[in-house]
Parts: C-alpha cells; structure tokens; sequence
C-alpha cells in the first residue's frame, strides 16, 4: 500500500510530490492553457541552454547544465566531502544563471522520503512501458539527467510548461 499522508511541513518547503499516475490523470493536473512537460520538452530545454552557453564553463557542447538550473539554496553535499566544480552544491552563488530556480524537492517512496537536499527530481508526461520517464538534477553532477525510468508510483515534482 502507498502512503498518501503529506507530511506539510516538508509540502511546504519542498513542494507536493505525485505518482505519475496523477500526472496522467484526465482530469489535469496542469493549470489552464499548461501542461506537464515531456520527455521531449526537457530535452528542447537542455539543447537550447546548450546551444545558449548555459553549461558551467560556458561552453556550447556537452550537457553540463546543472548549475545554471538549480536554486541558490537548499541544495546539500550530502555525505560527499567534495562536490564537482559546476554541480549544484558547489558553489550555490553560482547557480541559477537560467533563472528556472529547481529546489532540491527529492522525492518520495511508498515507505517514505528520500534524497532530500540531493535531488530535484521531476516527471515527464512520457510513459515507457509499464514504466514513466522522470528528469533530474543531483547534488554532485553537472548535468541535468534524461531518461530515467521508474515506477509510477513515486512521487516526484512535476514542472508545467504552456500549451
């Protein structure tokens, strides 16, 4: 069994988490005129702040783009001594360059939360299989990571873009 109880005090700090089954929902979890981004809308995002110089080291080629996506807080090293230059815990003055502002939300099993401070974790719209693809951001790497597939019963953040 899935524990649906929303602990707020975390709600409010990081934000709700869903299954990707209420992302799939018909009745729309989007606000109007939005929707929850695809597999193929985070990749666009990526190509472009590529193509755009936002990687760490303002270069135009390889996905390094982390840090220009993450907050200036809230992100943690965890229980590494070291992070890498251009990660979202290196340097938190430098993050954000993209203004999109991503918290480190986590994410939640059905025993509980986890990666808090670590991770900032979204769904896509994208089912693949009996499976769904997320997207998201670590403490410790410099790129944003696509394609990763999961059950669709963890919660993760979802990020809407308009129609």
């Amino acid at each position: 069994m899935i524990d649906t109880t929303i602990d707020e005090s975390l709600a409010a700090t990081y934000g709700r988490l869903y299954t990707w089954f209420v992302v799939n929902d018909s009745r729309g979890l989007a606000p109007n005129g939005c929707h929850v981004a695809t597999d193929a809308e985070w990749t666009t995002l990526q190509n472009y702040l590529i193509a755009n110089g936002y990687n760490y080291d303002k270069t135009t080629t390889g996905n390094k783009t982390a840090q220009s996506l993450a907050s200036n807080s809230g992100w943690s090293t965890g229980w590494n001594t070291t992070t890498p230059t251009g990660s979202p815990a290196n340097e938190l003055a430098l993050n954000n360059s993209s203004g999109l502002s991503f918290y480190p939300t986590a994410g939640r099993l059905n025993d509980g939360y986890f990666s808090i401070g670590l991770q900032s974790a979204f769904w896509t719209s994208t089912e693949s299989d009996t499976y769904a693809l997320w997207v998201a951001l670590n403490n410790t790497d410099t790129m944003l990571l696509f394609h990763q597939i999961t059950s669709k019963s963890v919660g993760f953040g979802v990020r809407c873009v308009m129609n």
